[in-house]
């Protein structure tokens, strides 16, 4: 088994995916896991949605508007493209999290939501899975909480979750070191 040191600095988002399946209850296992994230007050904010047959196939209609809108029509290498993107990937799984009237509790529920995210991107890396989590304007869409009847009055959308199986592992990218980022306080 790979230290958890090794594991944090070799996860990396993965962007291509084999047309293979992951185990779903290895898949469900490192779900339940994530789930012990930093949570202040345990509000349970993070909801997990993974996407059937349908609701896949309904994203990615979505997903291909929403490109189409934003760059125009997709020509045939284009859409093959984003076919392998989005319809490789073993699984999708929708991240919620439950909304707070509170900002400082909906600040603090964010980041369990995200630390929930990094949690199971390392728990999939060491049994060789990759993690993409997508983001951006499309998941605020109240289109894609219609497809994906997540009640928008409840719920905020955090991310598209691809997982898989890599197919390339892109490289390290540069990161800043320590000393550049540390500051000692007297």
């Amino acid at each position: 088994m790979n230290s958890i040191n090794e594991i944090i600095k070799t996860r990396r988002t993965i962007h291509k995916f084999l047309n293979q399946r992951v185990n779903e209850d290895e898949l469900l296992d490192c779900l339940e896991a994530s789930l012990c994230a930093p949570n202040h007050k345990l509000t349970d904010p993070v909801r997990y949605y993974l996407a059937g047959e349908q609701t896949r196939k309904n994203v990615f209609d979505f997903l291909v508007e929403t490109k189409q809108n934003k760059s125009g029509p997709l020509d045939e290498n284009q859409m093959l493209s984003f076919e392998q993107k989005f319809i490789n990937p073993s699984h999708l799984v929708i991240i919620s999290q439950a909304l707070n009237p509170d900002p400082l509790t909906s600040k603090e529920d964010y980041a369990t939501v995200a630390c929930s995210v990094h949690n199971l991107s390392l728990l999939l890396w060491e049994k060789g899975i990759g993690l993409k989590w997508s983001t951006g304007k499309k998941i605020k869409s109240p289109k894609l909480h219609e497809i994906t009847n997540i009640d928008i009055q409840k719920e905020s959308i955090e991310g598209l979750l691809w997982i898989g199986i890599p197919k390339l592992t892109p490289p390290s990218p540069p990161r800043a070191k320590l000393n550049e980022l540390l500051k000692r306080l007297n």
